[in-house]
């Protein structure tokens, strides 16, 4: 977690554990200078087509979702392999997003549809 409590981080991976390290982890948490850490699955492509259904992942979530330049109106659904109803969902917004981009209204039209599957990635929080 980071200083605001709300967030995970992570002491390095990469370096050996010893007490100095795990003291300044803990000086640096209750300061907020951590820097949050979130699972992130591989950034995917593109859809080729524009008006698909855009996957989103944890790393990608703010540039496509809630960033400043993320597009102004976004549909996302938080996906879980394992939910059946996400499962029967998941042709609806392929149906909508593709509706959506081929809509006479240009305001439909910039309406982004995405999926992000919860049970690989997580989001900032709000």
């Amino acid at each position: 977690k980071t200083g605001n409590h709300s967030q995970r981080a992570v002491v390095s991976e990469q370096k050996s554990l010893t007490a100095r390290r795990v003291g300044q982890f803990v000086k640096s948490y209750y300061a907020g200078q951590l820097k949050p850490h979130l699972r992130s699955a591989a950034v995917l492509p593109e859809p080729e087509t524009p008006g698909l259904v855009r996957d989103v992942v944890g790393s990608t979530f703010e540039q496509h979702v809630t960033g400043e330049s993320a597009p102004e109106h976004v549909l996302i659904q938080l996906y879980s392999s394992y939910s059946s109803t996400c499962r029967v969902l998941a042709p609806y917004y392929h149906n909508l997003s593709v509706a959506l981009a081929s809509h006479s209204d240009p305001i439909m039209q910039r309406v982004s549809v995405a999926v992000i599957d919860v049970d690989q990635n997580d989001t900032p929080p709000p």
